[in-house]
């Protein structure tokens, strides 16, 4: 191996040469006409060697030319497939996991912001659960009792709709809770502005809050007062049914927000079926 300075765009640049060292001028003739070949390196650092001999060490020995063989290629890729294999489900479980804790932020937060309004505004307040299908999110809105009283007036919209996480779902286990419950009389998508259209599958629930901030509907039994959360998709092809059995028979929890009928206030718990 051969070490040179010579001069090179005004500057010296070192060049480490595998073969017979070449004069300044014969470099870039040689490397026009294809007979050499320069690898440059930062800071002012090129390597030349000729292009019709193989690259040799100081030993004399053959030096394979750079690059990776069709093995270790194949040995990386199924190196970089185990560890993603590994890593997947964790990241997975990990975004279900937050989707369903922002999920409780928010509808805790929206309760509270209902009863917090109905008692400063001596108004009952509705807070609207909205269940759509895929790839809709399902969502939340508030709106109170109209100034003027009359049954088929608007409500007055305190919230815009306010979407779920991606993947979360405001689940109706089967047992009594709040989603298994019918709309109050006189309770019509009409009445919102704007009116949601209802697709097959789609429902609407609703939760009042009255002017002292108790739960005025649903009335019946502490379990009427809960809102079950689960994840996956719902519709044409969806899995809430079968995430949801899975649950069941493994016996991990639901999310679920229980509200307090007299006080109005919401708790959060994890809890089996």
């Amino acid at each position: 191996m051969h070490l040179r300075w010579v001069a090179h765009i005004g500057s010296p640049v070192l060049i480490v040469c595998a073969a017979p060292i070449y004069t300044s001028s014969e470099i870039p003739d040689l490397w026009a006409a294809g007979q050499l070949f320069i690898f440059s390196m930062p800071c002012r650092f090129c390597f030349i060697f000729p292009a019709a001999a193989p690259l040799r060490s100081p030993a004399g020995t053959a030096v394979r030319p750079g690059g990776f063989s069709l093995l270790e290629l194949l040995a990386a890729v199924a190196v970089i497939a185990l560890m993603a294999s590994l890593v997947l489900p964790a990241v997975s479980g990990f975004s279900s996991a937050a989707g369903r804790r922002g999920a409780v932020n928010i509808l805790m937060s929206t309760f509270e912001h209902a009863r917090v309004a109905a008692l400063e505004g001596g108004r009952p307040v509705h807070v609207i659960l909205y269940r759509r299908n895929s790839p809709e999110r399902d969502a939340v809105m508030v709106v109170r009792d109209p100034e003027d009283g009359l049954p088929g007036s608007p409500f007055d919209c305190l919230t815009k709709w306010i979407c779920l996480p991606p993947g979360v779902l405001l689940h109706d286990p089967g047992a009594p809770n709040i989603l298994s419950q019918t709309l109050p009389a006189g309770f019509a998508a009409a009445r919102l502005s704007p009116a949601p259209q209802l697709a097959s599958g789609e429902a609407m629930n609703v939760v009042t809050f009255h002017e002292s901030g108790g739960v005025d509907y649903p009335s019946g039994s502490t379990p009427c007062r809960q809102l079950y959360l689960s994840e996956g998709s719902r519709g044409a092809g969806g899995n809430e049914a079968a995430i949801s059995d899975r649950k069941k028979s493994q016996g991990s929890g639901f999310e679920v927000i229980s509200l307090s009928r007299y006080t109005g206030r919401a708790q959060f718990d994890v809890t089996g079926i």
